[in-house]
């Protein structure tokens, strides 16, 4: 039930909107490994280890956010780059990170890190301003106690149960 002009009609509709989708999909598939490609170049690999470009990009835009004309060119970067992965490697490889002496030394800078976390004195003095501003509010509670004795009927049901 398509037109009344026919089923040719139909057939040349039904085609026309399926070479359409095709198109679409094929053309969301190509833009799709396109940006993937893009954001996923090698810049280098060292051993099994590759560095995408996006990570290479995120290190330096880190590293090099001085704006004071001291940054690093992207190929004086990509030389430092390169020598701290092979370093890091080799230390890997070595063994190195399960050395008693390094892993002493990683949980002394943790809890340096987290002191100067915890220490944080905005924080403090906003805690102790609203401890301040609570201790100005009186609040009148009270409470009434009603000894029971132990040997009473609902102690004695609870027991049983």
């Amino acid at each position: 039930m398509c037109s009344p002009t026919g089923p040719d009609h139909c057939n040349q509709n039904q085609l026309l909107f399926q070479k359409t989708w095709s198109g679409i999909l094929i053309l969301v598939f190509l833009s799709t490994s396109l940006i993937t490609s893009v954001s996923a170049q090698v810049v280098f690999s060292y051993g099994k280890q590759k560095v995408t470009k996006n990570q290479f990009l995120h290190a330096y835009q880190k590293n090099n956010s001085d704006t004071t004309g001291g940054t690093l060119s992207y190929d004086e970067y990509l030389e430092l780059y390169l020598r701290f992965k092979l370093k890091v490697q080799a230390a890997l490889d070595a063994g190195m990170d399960t050395f008693p002496e390094q892993l002493a030394e990683l949980d002394a800078f943790k809890t340096q890190l987290a002191e100067s976390f915890m220490k944080d004195d905005a924080s403090l003095n906003m805690m102790i301003d609203e401890a301040f501003e609570r201790s100005l509010v009186d609040i009148h509670l009270s409470h009434i106690f009603l000894p029971v004795p132990v040997d009473a009927p609902e102690m004695k049901d609870k027991e049983r149960q």
